[in-house]
């Protein structure tokens, strides 16, 4: 039984209300076809000229040390993580986020980079995998405990209050005494989990910038 939360719509790490995927479906599919092709001919939008070189990278899946390597031994990032490939162009497709315990730093990561390598004449192409997709619709099963406790410091107070008054009275009738209650919660809802959600709404830090 679904309820609210601060105007975040829980149900479980598996899925929201299916008028949230919804709305969330809609703007990926308007993201993708709201132009024409003679629009796609004036537009240069897709398509790069002088590109020194293309270092393609997939599956990060928040292991934000493992990205770093990468990023330095292709020369693309400096020591400080910082952009020095020039013209070059990063390509990530997709999967950036979920599984691994840093995917919150690595989304910093490529959002700076994005803007260092086109400072430089270069690119970041950020393409979308299906966990960024599946973050977006709420379905948060592959969502590590370090992926939630980033978020912790963002977390509303009054949106885990909402949650643990609505679980309370959808399970309390279940013969769940008071602490037992409270850790099954807990285990469903860790630290960080209504931040992370609203941070991937579609008005939300990563939500926007994603869609």
């Amino acid at each position: 039984m679904p309820y609210d939360a601060g105007g975040v719509s829980i149900v479980s790490k598996t899925g929201y209300p299916m008028f949230e995927r919804s709305k969330i479906h809609a703007l990926l599919v308007v993201s993708i076809f709201a132009w024409t092709p003679a629009e796609a001919q004036k537009r240069s939008r897709w398509e790069w000229e002088g590109v020194e070189r293309i270092v393609a990278v997939g599956d990060v899946h928040g292991r934000y040390d493992q990205l770093i390597s990468i990023l330095e031994g292709t020369a693309l990032v400096d020591g400080d993580s910082k952009w020095v490939g020039r013209k070059s162009n990063l390509v990530l497709c997709g999967d950036l986020v979920d599984r691994g315990p840093d995917d919150r730093a690595v989304l910093d990561l490529v959002r700076r980079l994005q803007k260092e390598a086109k400072s430089a004449g270069g690119a970041v192409h950020m393409l979308l995998g299906n966990h960024e997709v599946m973050n977006l619709i709420r379905d948060l099963r592959y969502v590590t405990d370090g992926g939630y406790a980033a978020f912790a410091k963002d977390e509303r107070s009054r949106d885990r209050r909402d949650a643990w008054k609505g679980y309370q009275e959808v399970y309390s009738e279940q013969g769940l005494d008071g602490d037992r209650l409270e850790a099954a919660f807990n285990e469903e809802y860790p630290p960080g989990y209504f931040a992370r959600a609203r941070a991937f709404g579609r008005r939300g830090e990563y939500g926007r910038w994603l869609l």
